[in-house]
């Protein structure tokens, strides 16, 4: 691999000699020639690099040269910005040769590998911008010592190790990644840091005290990581920062009343963790708070009502089984009053020193015995009291539970179902591991084998949304649940501490497991059978987006949220749920369209995306992720590439060609989901339109078969797959 380097090296610097008489200076020569090696060890299949051209008879300069800025002078390379431009291949260290590199942004592409340490030789980079690509191994210490560094944007990568220091940075963001360890004790040395996101890693250990010196700070996000101990009362010096997220972590001890200090915060969110004690009404002084969670802690006693606190619902303080007061609904107990009224005693001002010792002794027997009876007597009374308050407590704990038992809802659709969801719950053993089906991100999914019933499923979500959003939701789906091949929803259960939804369920599992897990599958999974299993999900997901009365975005198209049952006849799973997450975009790698990156926003053309990454794993029997010697390979990538060399044929599963009784069925129902993968969502068919040309490649019989004239107004695409 080395002399290959060294190779496209001295390659590349003979191709440009030409080219470079139009620039002055050596240094740019040097970078050009590292640019044309790393354009070398790329894969671009947009061509996107296409200008990145040594070839004498250009008239563009290498200024002129896509995502390239150079010095006012032009005598040398200050910005390389590749984002978004869907590339492939390892970061060479010959990067490191662009000495005068300002800005460096590769996000949004699929960069693999480790990132070279000669990135360290960028004494003059500001900016450097790696997020959402395939890096892994550690984060080079060679960057942490860039003088100039101040944005540093790693997230939704795969590095593993946390970082160290860099006293100019700005901005860190490295959430989305494999980061161990813990938060460097001298993280107060960032005296310029304005943001903070290490979200969704595997940090541990305490937050250091020193982080009270980051004044500059104004977004701190720590959330889902694996930190732990009690809160540092520095937090209360950051004056500057506006969200504060530390939730899903093992945070213990009281929630510090500086808290109360930070003046500027927007969003608290300390749920889902293991904080203990009241809260501090004092929190309520945070007039500029609009978001609070506290939820799913140890918190005791009343919720304060005064200041910001009016206005939060009960939703903020959930699952704290000790909490009481308004927005819970649960009245707290009126403290007992005990009244000790002793009985009268002489008063001795003095002992007369002539008086003998009887008298002495008398009068101290005298004073000792009612002392003690008055000793006994208060305990008695103190006992009584605690064996009362002890009863009322159980008393009102166990109303509370009938009260949240009798507030709890269960909403079955299906006729003659007559179990409680205890029993539910009973016969899946107690949501024990053994009666797992199914774990995802957002809910785990068990089996339930009621007595004279068929198994069902029962998904319970680990997300704590309020349950109006939730029942409001599925309520929703169950009015469009109503087609062939949708997954039938029996009904869901409802209440402060618990959400669940029950299916059918499904023997043969899911699609992934049978195409990637099952050694058989290339052998008994003939054509009939993939085209079959294609044509009932893009009917799904066309009634999904125009076949009822309100139009649903799946959001979620994946292989394990396609179902089976005993005679393999798929059901689409999961349909508009990702409407109960929190996340406004939930990456599932391999299925995910480019845009969706930018804008943030589900389209219909996002199912018909996800959809086609289905029908090329149908096709090719192929993972759309999948590792080799831990070198991340996408099948899209991979697909797309052999299919415009002409090499479609390649792609195909052998029983594929084997079985289909026409041997150029095979080949149109790649050219369709090359269609549906087309990176400009305008430019990919609608699911109605793909449904006609599926059932125009197989010979089942349709009850989405559209009339001659449908055939007429398909036919453009139809030319387009062949």
């Amino acid at each position: 691999m080395r002399m290959l380097y060294v190779g496209l090296c001295v390659l590349s610097l003979c191709l440009c000699d030409i080219s470079l008489q139009r620039v002055s200076g050596q240094s740019l020569k040097s970078e050009v020639a590292a640019l044309l090696v790393l354009k070398a060890s790329w894969y671009d299949p947009f061509n996107r690099l296409s200008s990145w051209n040594s070839s004498s008879e250009s008239e563009i300069t290498v200024c002129d040269w896509r995502g390239i800025g150079c010095s006012t002078a032009n005598d040398s390379i200050v910005s390389l910005d590749l984002s978004y431009s869907s590339l492939q291949g390892p970061l060479l260290p010959s990067i490191g040769v662009l000495l005068n590199l300002r800005t460096l942004n590769l996000a949004y592409n699929q960069f693999y590998g480790n990132i070279p340490d000669d990135l360290g030789s960028l004494s003059k980079l500001k900016v450097l911008h790696l997020r959402h690509n395939l890096f892994n191994g550690t984060i080079p210490e060679s960057i942490f010592a860039l003088p100039s560094l101040q944005y540093l944007l790693l997230e939704s990568n795969s590095l593993t190790e946390s970082f160290t220091s860099l006293s100019k940075l700005v901005a860190f963001y490295g959430a989305d990644n494999q980061l161990v360890g813990g938060i460097p004790l001298h993280i107060g040395d960032l005296s310029s840091l304005g943001r903070l996101d290490l979200k969704r890693n595997h940090l541990s250990g305490g937050i250091p005290i020193s982080i009270g010196s980051l004044t500059k700070l104004t977004v701190l996000e720590l959330n889902e990581n694996e930190l732990s101990g009690w809160l540092p009362p520095e937090l209360g010096r950051l004056s500057n920062v506006s969200v504060l997220d530390l939730s899903s972590n093992r945070f213990n001890g009281s929630i510090p009343l500086e808290l109360s200090y930070m003046s500027s915060l927007e969003k608290l969110h300390l749920q889902q963790n293991n904080f203990s004690g009241s809260i501090d009404p004092l929190l309520g002084n945070l007039t500029r708070l609009r978001s609070l969670n506290l939820s799913y802690n140890n918190l005791s006693g009343e919720v304060p009502s005064d200041g910001v606190f009016a206005k939060f619902s009960a939703a903020s303080f959930e699952g704290n089984r000790f909490l009481c007061g308004r927005p819970l609904n649960v009245t707290c107990p009126s403290p007992q009053q005990v009244q000790l009224v002793p009985p009268p005693s002489t008063v001795v001002d003095g002992l007369p020193s002539t008086e003998g010792s009887g008298k002495k002794w008398k009068l101290i027997v005298g004073l000792l015995v009612p002392s003690l009876a008055l000793a006994l007597f208060v305990a008695f009374l103190i006992r009584r009291f605690r064996m009362k308050e002890i009863g009322e407590c159980r008393e009102k704990l166990t109303s509370e539970k009938s009260a949240q038992m009798s507030s709890s809802k269960l909403e079955m659709y299906t006729r003659g179902f007559k179990f409680s969801y205890e029993e539910i719950v009973s016969y899946a053993g107690y949501f024990d591991t053994a009666h797992v089906i199914g774990k995802g991100r957002f809910a785990t999914v068990y089996r339930s084998d009621l007595p004279g019933w068929t198994p069902i499923a029962v998904k319970v979500f680990k997300n704590h949304f309020s349950r109006e959003i939730f029942e409001k939701e599925v309520e929703g789906l169950e009015s469009v649940s109503h087609f062939d091949t949708l997954l039938p929803l029996q009904g869901y259960f409802s209440s402060q501490g618990e959400k669940a939804i029950m299916y059918d369920f499904m023997p043969k599992g899911n699609l992934y497991d049978l195409l990637h897990q099952d050694p058989h599958a290339n052998t008994k999974l003939d054509w009939s059978l993939r085209i079959k299993i294609a044509v009932a999900i893009a009917q799904a997901l066309a009634h999904l987006h125009k076949g009822c009365s309100i139009r649903v975005l799946h959001k979620d198209v994946k292989s394990t949220n396609i179902l089976l049952d005993d005679n393999l006849s798929p059901f689409l799973a999961d349909y508009g749920l990702i409407g109960l997450v929190s996340k406004p975009v939930v990456e599932t790698p391999g299925y995910m369209p480019p845009e969706l990156k930018i804008t943030r926003k589900y389209t219909e053309k996002t199912d018909v995306y996800s959809f086609g990454v289905i029908l090329m794993e149908l096709l090719t029997g192929k993972k759309p992720v999948s590792y080799v010697n831990d070198q991340q390979l996408n099948l899209v990538t991979w697909a797309l590439r052999l299919h415009k060399d002409g090499r479609g044929r390649e792609i195909l599963c052998g029983i594929l060609l084997k079985s289909c009784p026409y041997v150029d069925y095979p080949e149109r129902a790649l050219n369709l989901a090359v269609l549906c993968l087309n990176e400009l969502p305008a430019q990919r068919p609608t699911m109605s339109e793909t449904v006609s040309v599926l059932e125009s490649l197989s010979t089942m019989s349709s009850p989405m078969r559209s009339s001659a004239s449908a055939s007429e107004q398909y036919k453009p695409l139809l030319k387009r797959v062949g």
